[in-house]
Order: C-alpha cells, then sequence, then structure tokens
C-alpha cells in the first residue's frame, strides 16, 4: 500500500574505465596523463559558490570540444601538460571513485585550466552559446515557454476544484515583461561577470548593456 515512491538518481565510478586504461593516475582528464586519450565525467556532488546553469548539456558539449581539439592539436596538449597546471588523481576505491572521478573543487580548476588554456575554445564557447540560445528561442520563444506556463497553471487550479476547492482560481502572476526583465537581468549577470574578469571594458559594458535593453524592449512589443 504505497502513496509515494521518491527515486534518487546518482552514480558510482566504473573502475573498469581505469582498468581498460591501465590507468595509474589521470592528468586533468587524460589517463597518465596521455593526451591522445580523453576520459570525462561529470561529478558525483555538487560544490560551488556560484552556479552558471543546472543543465549538463552546455557543459557536456564543450567538454567534448575540448577532447576534439586535443586530438586535432596534439602541441596544445603537450603544452597544457608541460605548464603542469593540471591537477592530478588517484583512484579511491575506499570512497568508490576511480582515478578519473574528480572531486567537485578539483574537477572545478581542471575545467579553468582546459578553458582558458587555448583562445580557440574560449571562442568556440562564445558562439556555440550564442547559438544554443538562438535556437531555443527559435523553438520555443519566452512568450510561447510563458503561455505553456500559465495553461499548467490553471491545469493545478482545475484539479484542486476537482477535489472539492471552491475558491476562485487564482491569477497567473507572471508577465511577459517580467519574463523579459529575467532575461535582461541574466544578460547583465553575464556583462558584469565580464567586466569583473578583465573580458569587457566599462565603456564596452555600458555600451553592451544599453544595446541590450533596447533588444528586449523591442522583443518584448513584438511578442505582445
Amino acid at each position: 500500500d504505497i502513496d509515494h515512491v521518491i527515486k534518487t538518481l546518482g552514480f558510482d565510478s566504473d573502475f573498469g574505465i581505469d582498468k581498460i586504461n591501465h590507468t595509474k593516475k589521470h592528468v586533468g582528464y587524460w589517463p597518465d596523463g596521455d593526451y591522445r586519450r580523453w576520459v570525462a565525467s561529470d561529478q558525483s556532488a555538487i560544490d560551488a559558490s556560484r552556479f552558471g546553469g543546472t543543465a549538463i548539456s552546455p557543459y557536456a558539449a564543450l567538454c567534448a570540444y575540448w577532447g576534439t581539439h586535443f586530438m586535432h592539436y596534439p602541441e596544445d596538449g603537450k603544452r597544457l601538460l608541460e605548464a603542469k597546471i593540471l591537477a592530478e588523481n588517484v583512484a579511491k576505491p575506499e570512497v568508490g571513485a576511480a582515478a578519473y572521478m574528480f572531486e567537485p573543487r578539483v574537477a572545478a580548476t581542471v575545467q579553468v585550466a582546459y578553458g582558458s588554456s587555448v583562445p580557440e575554445m574560449g571562442d568556440w564557447q562564445a558562439s556555440n552559446d550564442a547559438f544554443k540560445k538562438t535556437s531555443m528561442w527559435a523553438v520555443c520563444p519566452p512568450e510561447r515557454f510563458l503561455e505553456e506556463c500559465e495553461k499548467d497553471w490553471f491545469h493545478y487550479c482545475r484539479k484542486f476544484k476537482e477535489f472539492g476547492d471552491d475558491r476562485e482560481f487564482p491569477p497567473y502572476p507572471y508577465t511577459l515583461d517580467w519574463t523579459f526583465d529575467l532575461l535582461r537581468q541574466e544578460e547583465e549577470d553575464g556583462i558584469q561577470f565580464a567586466v569583473k574578469g578583465g573580458q569587457l571594458t566599462k565603456e564596452q559594458a555600458d555600451e553592451l548593456r544599453e544595446s541590450n535593453i533596447g533588444k528586449f524592449e523591442q522583443r518584448c512589443g513584438e511578442a505582445k
């Protein structure tokens, strides 16, 4: 007689990966520092003070590109290894962690090292992120997303009514203006982060900020 089932999915390391590669230690995502082999995994825990997102796909796309880049340009891999900036890791059988499984904060340093080692990889990420956002907006623009959320809201209102709730349905609280302002805030956060990191000057940030305000106002007007 069960009312609810809570299924929590996690994952443990596969020590077979280390065995196949005869891995004694991982240097970044390279078994024993061999840039011709790429073994990368998401972490089984979260430990960070700033989250750029919750989906795995953006990182997965970038991580796959990193590995491919070093296959095509091995000299970049050699230089990165010679710089000795990649964290190393060994298997920890007592906690179920294979050598390729980094702790979250250590993995973050590995990702920063790869992402900043070759300028072309940063350029790819910038263009690919913009492409993915454009694609998402084409398939499911903000106004369509908001419309579906509102439908879901009243779907549950009707469900409550079916179970005897006789109160009036509360109005859906979010608007297009609010939605597009959230998107503007997302862009603003990115601008501030870029200024802090030295990728944008204050003048460039102000110019981009003004452009974004006009862009979102126009887009919101078209959606209405």
